[in-house]
């Protein structure tokens, strides 16, 4: 606890990083992964519908990294 209370006092601007990692690893745990795990143990079983709709919520975790990506940097630019 004492290493991230230094760490948060030292790092000027540290919510800005907080951000960003918070931007890019929850769509990553959350959509991307999961999914690409799934798909590579189970892709072979699955109908052409199923793997559409699951590369679909890849895309949408893609899309969702880079708009919290690009929400955070703008607002680290104001």
């Amino acid at each position: 606890m004492a290493v991230a209370f230094v760490v948060a006092v030292s790092v000027p601007n540290f919510g800005f990083i907080l951000s960003l990692m918070g931007a890019f690893t929850t769509m990553l745990i959350s959509f991307i992964l999961p999914v690409a795990f799934f798909l590579y143990a189970c892709g072979a079983e699955l109908s052409n519908l199923a793997k559409a709709a699951n590369y679909g919520i890849v895309l949408v975790g893609f899309v969702g990294m880079v708009v919290g990506v690009q929400s955070t940097l703008a607002e680290n630019a104001r």
